[in-house]
């Protein structure tokens, strides 16, 4: 039967606009929400989630199947949604943070058995590294105290204090104690643009004194065996990092997942590179170049300095995650 004239017409379109606006109702959305997710139906809560800006006390991030162990999950603490790595991954699932690099660091991981997490904020990439190898001791290296707490609580979490091991400490190539300059605004997040270089942005609001180290002399204090796998980000200072680790990188040939700004210093990186026989892999979303030499990307802020003698196996192992690879 025909509608009358001036009834207003709703297609399918307008019926999930008008779904969406009350939605976005967090009154209605976020009760809505949770009970999708009780129900099981955990990809409409996501999506539902991201709708009225919700994000539940705890996120489960399940691993892809045929890593991680079989698909074991690990959990995080969402800091009331304050936490990016947490909010990007419940709303946007596994691929919402940082790919390719978590997917190729759990790869990495999984014959690891000691991994240095440097800059480990809340401790996303521990929790990986600890997932993907039962035999694997973690050091997550964090010195800012709000960050730091929060990776204490998501490792007693998953109940992995006897893996990963906790040290509030900033990293260099000095010991002792430094500057850590805090930013002004976090924007409602948990902050992860602390730097120990007070160039490194203009809007620095404070500074905090912590405690600093070299990764070679903590390995040295620690006894902690030849390092495996090493993951460093720490706001421009990556090459002063890697210079207080000169002997664990002569010695023990780790692969290195660092991340490399414009406001880095790649010819730094380029010389320590050059200097051990290193390989840089930048780390595009689908795929990923194997160059000549450290340059910052902004398609590919995340690289891999490989040994050059592993990176026939490396590419095999990146290839057989799905991903490209190809001669920049």
């Amino acid at each position: 039967m025909p509608a009358r004239p001036g009834t207003p017409m709703v297609g399918v379109a307008g019926l999930r606009s008008v779904v969406r606006c009350l939605l976005a109702i967090r009154a209605l959305g976020v009760p809505a929400s949770v009970a999708l997710r009780a129900l099981g139906a955990e990809h409409l809560s996501r999506r539902v989630s991201r709708i009225c800006k919700h994000v539940p006390k705890t996120v489960v991030l399940p691993l892809p199947r045929e890593r991680g162990r079989g698909g074991r999950r690990v959990r995080m603490y969402s800091a009331s949604g304050r936490d990016g790595v947490a909010r990007s991954m419940w709303w946007e699932g596994w691929a919402g943070f940082e790919k390719p690099l978590p997917d190729l660091w759990l790869a990495f991981a999984e014959n690891a058995k000691v991994v240095f997490d440097v800059g480990a904020n809340t401790g996303f990439y521990s929790l990986l590294a600890a997932s993907a190898s039962s035999a694997a001791v973690v050091y997550a290296f964090e010195p800012f105290p709000p960050a730091h707490r929060w990776l204490a609580a998501n490792v007693g979490l998953n109940r992995m204090a006897d893996r990963i091991r906790i040290v509030p400490a900033a990293v260099s190539d000095t010991d002792g104690e430094t500057e850590l300059y805090v930013p002004g605004d976090d924007k409602g997040f948990v902050e992860t643009g602390c730097s120990l270089s007070r160039a490194f942005r203009q809007d620095f609001a404070s500074a905090v004194r912590v405690a600093v180290c070299t990764l070679d002399s903590y390995a040295d204090r620690c006894c902690c065996g030849p390092v495996d796998l090493i993951k460093i980000d720490v706001e421009s200072q990556e090459h002063r990092v890697l210079a207080g680790a000169e002997r664990l990188v002569r010695e023990c040939r780790p692969m290195i997942a660092i991340e490399v700004l414009k406001r880095g210093d790649c010819e730094a990186l380029e010389k320590i590179r050059c200097k051990h026989g290193y390989v840089p892999l930048r780390l595009r979303r689908d795929v990923i170049l194997k160059c000549d030499h450290v340059q910052a990307d902004g398609q590919a802020m995340n690289q891999i300095l490989c040994p050059e003698e592993r990176v026939v196996a490396t590419v095999e192992v990146v290839q057989s995650r799905g991903y490209r690879v190809e001669c920049s």
